[in-house]
C-alpha cells in the first residue's frame, strides 16, 4: 500500500536487479523492506496462494548467471544486515567474522569430491553466496576505513590553529 512506502520508504536501490544487470543480488530489497516494517510494529500478512507470473528471459537461465546471482544473493543480504552484524562481538579474521569460514567447509569439500553433478552445482551454488557474502564483508570494510580516514582528515583540516 501507499501508506506503507510513505512511511517506510522506499525499496533500496542498492540492492536486487537494475534493469537487465544484477547489482547486488535479486531477492533482497523486497526482504529488506518488510524487515523495516516488521521493526516499527507493522503485521505482515502471508498469503499462500497468491500467484505472480514473472518473466525469465533466456539469458537469466544460464549456469553463468546463476552462479553470478548466487554470488550476488550472498553480498546483498550481508549487506542489508550490516546494521545487524556491525554490533556483534564476533571474533574476525580481516574483518570477516570467523563463522563465514567455517561455512565453507561442506560446500568446498563437497565441491571438491562429489560425483553425483547435480549435488556439484548445488555445493558450487553455496560456495559461491558465500565468496559473494565474503567480498561484502571486504567491501564493508574498506568503506567503513575509508570514511573514518574522511573524517579525521575533515577535523585536521578544520582544527583552528591560531594560539
Amino acid at each position: 500500500r501507499k501508506r506503507a512506502f510513505e512511511k517506510y520508504g522506499l525499496f533500496r536501490t542498492d540492492l536486487g536487479v537494475s534493469g537487465s544487470s544484477l547489482k547486488t543480488g535479486g531477492l533482497h530489497e523486497d526482504t529488506e523492506f518488510i524487515w523495516r516494517m516488521l521493526a516499527g510494529g507493522e503485521k505482515i500478512l502471508y498469503y499462500p496462494r497468491a500467484v505472480v507470473s514473472h518473466f525469465v528471459p533466456e539469458s537469466r537461465s544460464s549456469k553463468a548467471y546463476i552462479k553470478q546471482w548466487y554470488f550476488k544473493s550472498g553480498a546483498s543480504f550481508t549487506k542489508m544486515k550490516h546494521i545487524y552484524y556491525d554490533k556483534q562481538e564476533y571474533t574476525r579474521f580481516i574483518g570477516i567474522p570467523r563463522w563465514t569460514f567455517k561455512k565453507f567447509i561442506k560446500p568446498a569439500f563437497w565441491l571438491l569430491f562429489s560425483t553425483n553433478r547435480e549435488k556439484r552445482f548445488f555445493y558450487h551454488l553455496r560456495f559461491y553466496r558465500l565468496l559473494g557474502t565474503i567480498a561484502e564483508f571486504f567491501n564493508h570494510r574498506y568503506e567503513t576505513l575509508k570514511k573514518k580516514k574522511e573524517t579525521s582528515s575533515e577535523i585536521g583540516k578544520n582544527t583552528d590553529n591560531r594560539y
